[in-house]
């Protein structure tokens, strides 16, 4: 059974259009920071396992680096 509400998503993993949140970003001249919360259940949050929380870290900085070269 699907939990109802809000799910954390690592960048990449949800429904936002990354692409064209980025884009919009950049043409209203935001140059600063993008921080990514790491909270994907998918990911072993909150769980204890560590190596699975750092492939989700991995995963979500390798999906922004990508998202911003495109840009």
């Amino acid at each position: 059974m699907a939990r109802a509400g809000w799910q954390y998503k690592l960048p990449g993993k949800g429904m936002l259009d990354w692409d064209k949140f980025l884009r919009q970003a950049k043409s209203y001249g935001f140059d600063g920071t993008l921080s990514i919360e790491h909270e994907d259940a998918a990911y072993g949050w909150p769980g204890k396992d560590i190596s699975a929380r750092k492939e989700g870290e991995r995963l979500g900085l390798s999906f922004l680096r990508n998202a911003l070269k495109s840009i």
